[in-house]
């Protein structure tokens, strides 16, 4: 140990390449920059301003956008950006651990899960008779918008009119008199602004560091004045990474991993010349992430062709029909997929549902979830748009456990009923839930995989003759809309309407 330490204090470069390939993350991705924000405690803080958002027609579109570090995921309605008077007025919000959006008539579940003590953007498009959210630049389900003519200015950490405050730090402030698109919010959220551009109609930094006013820098004067025990607090001790930190000065890269935390401990150890702390950082980040490194290797998708589907009546349809009547019952689904959109409504990834949630995995505003046939059970895991991602459930004990990428999440317990459809491929065809994007390498046993089984064959094609596989379907081809199934027991697929199989 003694050693090593020597070995830190000299060769400092040498250290943060090597914590920077543990954590997944390049040195050029690392940004250290001072940290500013507004400080609001969730009891009676927050930045009061005289900005009005006219939200009472659609003429109107707005744009809200901050960046976030919740500090609790607390019951209740906890304001970020609110121009509520007590009807839902437009404001962006944390409700226990989901963040949702006043519509104008109602609170709207995004389906993105709040990130506590982590940086994170969160940006609301009100436009057009629809809301869209987006947190770290990915997009929600679309919402529907409503109008009337609050009376209430822009208030910041807290509501405008309940007495309901956020409780953690927030910084660089934007409201747009327009409705940004995509690639504008992820193009410019990991970049300080100039200040007096187009249609920007309030812009607070929060970069003071001291005082009770947050100056708005859009050239409109709203500038917002602090309430309660909010403060303006500047903490340069406190390292942000690239992708988990407010906006700089100079552009940074995009969302990294979780395990960038220990390099900017580390960089803060090296910085201080403390070699001493900056090894056992080194030693904790190894034992902590390599691990899940090597769970990680390897977790490309083994095949480069698919099924397209358009989500309005595409699926692949099966004759399998699988048991879920007893306890001693059990079921594994797994499969890769590329969502194309997330909608509000639910959309099926592999079902056997007749009318009474019977088994199956499917994406519901954003998130995945799991028919238990007894309830649609949240995983709590997002759905990435446009992304290859594997997923996995596993009915077994009682208990249903949902994989994503490998990783599990415990969802609940498990109903038994006597169900007699047949398993369909990306869609719900009782209740017209279709999935739009593209699947591959969909596979059901009729028993309960481990989690060490589920991350070792989910990035290899398997023979078929694998126990207790009893439906695969690789996807990579088809004869006359028959999709084969390679597991031996005949269950071939068809392809419906316009399902088809593509390549890249």
């Amino acid at each position: 140990m003694n050693g090593l330490r020597q070995r830190f204090r000299g060769r400092g470069l040498m250290l943060i390449l090597t914590i920077a390939w543990i954590a997944g993350a390049g040195v050029a991705d690392c940004s250290v920059p001072d940290t500013t924000y507004l400080k609001v405690n969730g009891r009676d803080g927050g930045a009061a301003t005289n900005l009005e958002i006219g939200q009472g027609s659609e003429i109107f579109t707005v744009t809200m956008e901050a960046w976030v570090f919740p500090e609790s995921v607390s019951p209740g309605r906890h304001p970020v950006l609110s121009s509520d008077n007590g009807g839902y007025d437009w404001s962006v919000l944390r409700e226990g651990d989901s963040w949702h959006v006043f519509t104008g008539s109602r609170s709207e579940d995004t389906g993105f899960t709040v990130d506590q003590h982590t940086w994170q953007h969160i940006a609301a498009v009100f436009s057009d008779g629809h809301v869209v959210f987006y947190k770290n630049g990915q997009e929600s389900a679309s919402m529907s918008l409503a109008y009337d003519k609050s009376t209430k200015p822009l208030a910041i950490g807290r509501s405008s009119g309940r007495a309901e405050f956020f409780d953690g730090r927030i910084t660089e402030v934007r409201i747009w008199g327009r409705a940004l698109t995509a690639a504008e919010i992820r193009a410019g959220m990991h970049h300080r602004l100039e200040g007096q551009m187009e249609n920007l109609i309030g812009y607070w930094r929060c970069d003071e560091g001291h005082g009770t006013v947050a100056h708005d820098l859009s050239g409109h004067e709203h500038d917002a004045r602090l309430t309660g025990g909010a403060g303006l607090i500047s903490d340069k001790s406190e390292p942000v990474l690239a992708g988990r930190s407010p906006a700089t000065k100079d552009p940074v890269v995009g969302v990294q991993p979780e395990p960038q935390d220990d390099v900017a401990r580390l960089l803060v150890a090296l910085l201080d010349g403390d070699g001493e702390h900056a090894a056992e950082i080194f030693l904790e980040a190894q034992a902590r992430h390599v691990p899940e490194l090597v769970a990680r290797a390897g977790t490309e998708r083994p095949t480069q062709t698919f099924v397209i589907l358009d989500g309005v009546n595409d699926l692949i349809s099966t004759d399998l029909k699988v048991d879920q009547a007893s306890a001693g019952s059990a079921l594994t689904m797994e499969a890769w997929v590329y969502p194309t959109r997330t909608l509000h409504a639910r959309s099926h990834l592999v079902t056997t549902d007749n009318g009474g949630y019977d088994w199956s995995l499917l994406q519901e505003k954003g998130r995945w979830h799991v028919y238990t046939n007894r309830r649609s059970a949240d995983t709590g895991v997002s759905v990435d748009i446009n992304r290859w991602q594997h997923v996995a459930v596993v009915f077994a004990g009682g208990v249903v456990t949902f994989y994503k990428d490998g990783r599990p999440s415990e969802v609940g317990a498990v109903a038994f009923d006597t169900d007699s459809a047949a398993l369909t491929i990306g869609g719900n065809t009782t209740y017209g839930q279709y999935l739009a994007g593209r699947i591959d390498e969909v596979r059901v046993w009729n028993r309960a995989l481990t989690a060490s089984e589920i991350q070792a064959n989910m990035a290899r094609e398997l023979t078929g003759d694998q126990q207790g596989l009893i439906g695969y379907w690789r996807c990579n081809g088809q004869h006359d809309g028959r999709v084969p199934d390679l597991s031996g027991h005949g269950h071939h697929g068809t392809l419906q309407r316009d399902a088809r199989i593509g390549s890249e």
